[in-house]
């Protein structure tokens, strides 16, 4: 019927003022009004496309979905042509015959992903921390306040800029995802400010769904900076109390879903969207279903303190390996059965897969980092360290603030349809990874590195003795003379051990 821009905008409302049918995008938009006579009749058809696609008829009722696409095509004018035509719109029901292959899995591993950004944060936090030898309180307070400035300042001129969306960026759907930006905005920027998002629910998909994450690595954050400091000289029993919070954390999360049509995991494709809308806002935002990835980080730097330099046997060794990569390889493919089942799973199951899920991913976080800190994991730790990161791991968090709304309003304002294929969604994967990559630059120059010197200017205090390793060297493992240091009492706070030592032993 024509382009977007070849379409005039029709809304026709009832006597009530209530829109009934609107003509957009060349489309003709009919609301069912609940009435379930037309799906019973479409049904059969649909399940031609595939066997599970009853099974999604709940999204087509959804009010927070916009619905389904159908082609209209006359018998006495229509061709092979036309009908090819309609199937190449974009073919969503292609997302549920790619989950019928396993190695379609690994592109929903980005969920787990995110377990590995906590992770990370707890095992750099005790490592800033650890350096620490002034008052335990002093201490404590000055951290919650500089990283508040450093996670805040930059998410709102983040949101500011968006606000400037309008003047640069438009398309068919563009006023509804500002007027959604503006009204989120309005509602929860103090949820944002005391970081707290993550504990107030949105019944649709947020235009910055991803900043949950802010507020649950702030509350983890705290949580782990209280242990790490009342029981600083004690290490044991900080490794005890992260253990108990970690089995407690696991706990909770479990019993969070007992009982209710919430999944163990994120699942991307569920058969009602109120299945993994909840899940969302009601499991995996909350700090307790990534508990035990965050304090597994601190452990894992104590256990890299103590063991960092002890001599283990190679035997050992092949079998920490395989123990960490056989817990991952589970983590990852046993969801294959949730994505071609449409059917419950018994509560023991659903219990168990929530409790054990990030534990047996710890497991294989652990040892990896463990390995890598200890020049234990060969060419993986010699890549890792390569000087090429260095540069994108300083942009890494303005990219993850950008790449949510940023992948969304692409999909708002297209004028044509997409069609879901691999080729496309890769192509959309590169596209997104460049322009945040250069967006991300920007916001460092004008926010993120400004506000990084004036706030270390402020509270970094100035202290004598041996040099401490910069973050740009804890990144890369190197000096600024390109050598990789050595793993002393100087470098890292652990037993100088000559014939380990050596071997050049780095972060």
């Amino acid at each position: 019927m024509g382009a977007y821009d070849e379409c005039i905008e029709t809304v026709i409302q009832n006597e009530d003022g209530l829109e009934k049918v609107r003509a957009q995008y060349c489309n003709l938009h009919v609301q069912s009004g609940g009435d379930g006579f037309f799906l019973e009749e479409l049904l059969p058809a649909l399940e031609i496309s595939h066997k599970r696609l009853k099974s999604f008829a709940g999204y087509l009722n959804d009010k927070r979905l916009t619905g389904i696409r159908l082609g209209v095509c006359f018998i006495s004018e229509c061709t092979e042509r036309d009908l090819q035509s309609i199937v190449d719109i974009s073919r969503l029901v292609n997302a549920l015959h790619y989950f019928e292959h396993w190695h379609t899995l690994i592109v929903t591993f980005g969920y787990q992903a995110v377990d590995t950004f906590f992770f990370l944060s707890g095992f750099f936090i005790y490592f800033k921390l650890y350096k620490e030898n002034g008052n335990r309180l002093f201490v404590g307070v000055m951290a919650i306040i500089r990283r508040f400035i450093r996670v805040t300042v930059p998410t709102f001129f983040m949101i500011m800029c968006m606000y400037l969306l309008p003047l640069v960026a438009s398309g068919p759907n563009s006023k509804d995802y500002y007027s959604r930006f503006y009204k989120e905005i309005q509602d929860h920027w103090w949820d944002l400010l005391l970081l707290i998002r993550n504990w107030r629910e949105d019944a649709f998909i947020a235009t910055l769904p991803h900043l949950w994450y802010l507020s649950s690595d702030f509350q983890l954050f705290l949580v782990s900076l209280i242990v790490i400091q009342t029981f600083k000289t004690k290490k044991w029993l900080v490794t005890s109390t992260f253990a108990v919070l970690s089995l407690l954390f696991c706990a909770i999360a479990a019993w969070q879903i007992y009982g209710t049509i919430m999944t163990p995991f994120l699942v991307a494709v569920t058969p009602s969207f109120s299945t993994f809308i909840n899940t969302l806002n009601r499991y995996y935002s909350r700090p307790f279903y990534h508990g035990v990835c965050f304090f597994s980080g601190c452990v894992t730097f104590l256990m890299t303190q103590k063991y960092g330099t002890r001599k283990i046997s190679k035997v050992l060794q092949g079998a920490c390996w395989c123990l960490g990569l056989s817990c991952g390889l589970y983590c990852l493919f046993m969801k294959h059965d949730w994505y071609r089942s449409d059917g419950r799973a018994t509560e023991a199951r659903r219990m168990l897969y929530a409790f054990t899920d990030r534990i047996l991913w710890s497991i294989c976080l652990s040892w990896f980092v463990f390995a890598c800190a200890s020049n234990r994991a060969g060419p993986v730790s010699r890549f890792l360290s390569w000087e090429g990161f260095l540069p994108l791991s300083r942009l890494s968090f303005g990219v993850y603030l950008i790449h949510s709304p940023f992948f969304l309003l692409s999909s708002h304002i297209a004028r044509e349809r997409i069609f879901y294929s691999h080729y496309t969604l890769v192509s959309a994967c590169f596209s997104v990874i460049v322009w945040c990559y250069i967006l991300a630059y920007m916001m460092f120059v004008a926010c993120e590195g400004p506000i990084s010197k004036l706030e270390m200017l402020i509270f970094a205090r100035r202290k004598r003795g041996p040099p401490v390793r910069k973050i740009s060297e804890l990144a890369s493992g190197h000096n600024e003379d390109g050598r990789a240091p050595p793993f002393t009492k100087d470098t890292y706070p652990v037993p100088a051990d000559p014939a380990h030592m050596e071997k050049g032993c780095r972060l």
